[in-house]
């Protein structure tokens, strides 16, 4: 089975505490929007896949500027929640499937977008060239990827802190293996969807700024119940979180505003084009 690490955890706790949690997320990742939807630009003709939904704000967010809005998403959690939220709009289908391998119908769509949920395949070059497939002949996706995580950026904070307890495996120079900043190096990105059979390929990094909590407290809180953050510390056997709790809120104290703990990082927009055809 394709991704099957993936497929665990959004259909496991990850997928269940970002269900649960969905409002929050979005609340946290909205810059992404502002970022995404302007390069995709999307038309009231447009048919759209929204490859990694999630619960489904983006969907319904290009179902509101475009004919129709497909999403496709691991985790049945956060289907679950999608589908909910878009009971009343008739122009929304999602589907509980993999990117990578689901039989998406040839030349189905106008526009790919995602915000985030393209970094995590085993075979990209297979996934890209499914969701190719997928589109027509002048199609375009539009995606936002993780960007490179830089050791003094304001989102690394709380992760230094948290590295104290919690020993992060480094990651050897080049590492394209499934990983939020995988797609992270423009040449390796332009490659990928070259392979996948893409033109107008055009990778740019873009700084955003997310809100992680109304205080460093509650950010430390939300950031600790993070599945990976958990995992790891699982893994580590910390089972007495208070000395971690105490050292990441002092870290993400300095981040604090009157509109809560607001910290930048960077991300990739991919842009590309289908411009021969798709058969």
């Amino acid at each position: 089975m394709a991704n099957e690490h993936q497929a665990k955890a959004w259909n496991g706790y990850e997928g269940e505490h970002w269900a649960s949690h969905h409002a929050r997320y979005d609340a946290m990742i909205a810059d992404l929007n502002e970022h995404l939807f302007p390069a995709a630009a999307l038309t009231a003709t447009d048919r759209v896949l929204d490859v990694g939904c999630g619960a489904g704000q983006t969907t319904r967010i290009a179902a509101g500027l475009a004919a129709h809005a497909t999403g496709i998403d691991l985790s049945g959690p956060m289907l679950a929640q999608a589908r909910a939220a878009s009971s009343d709009l008739a122009n929304i289908t999602y589907i509980h499937g993999d990117a990578q391998t689901y039989p998406i119908p040839d030349n189905e769509f106008d526009v790919a977008i995602s915000r985030g949920g393209i970094m995590y395949f085993d075979d990209p070059v297979a996934a890209f060239s499914n969701i190719r497939r997928a589109l027509r002949p002048t199609g375009r996706v539009a995606f936002i990827a993780g960007g490179a995580l830089k050791p003094d950026s304001d989102s690394m904070v709380a992760f230094k802190a948290l590295s104290q307890f919690v020993p992060r495996p480094a990651r050897e120079s080049g590492d394209t293996s499934p990983n939020p900043a995988s797609l992270a190096d423009p040449s390796y990105a332009r490659k990928i969807f070259a392979e996948a059979g893409f033109d107008a390929i055009a990778v740019q990094t873009r700084e955003t700024v997310s809100v992680v909590g109304e205080n460093a407290a509650d950010a430390t809180d939300f950031i600790l119940k993070w599945g990976p953050v958990r995992y790891a510390l699982d893994q580590a056997c910390v089972s007495d979180t208070t000395e971690v709790r105490a050292a990441v809120t002092s870290a993400l104290r300095p981040l604090e505003t009157s509109s809560g703990v607001r910290w930048s990082s960077d991300v990739v927009l991919i842009t590309a084009r289908v411009e021969s055809s798709t058969g």
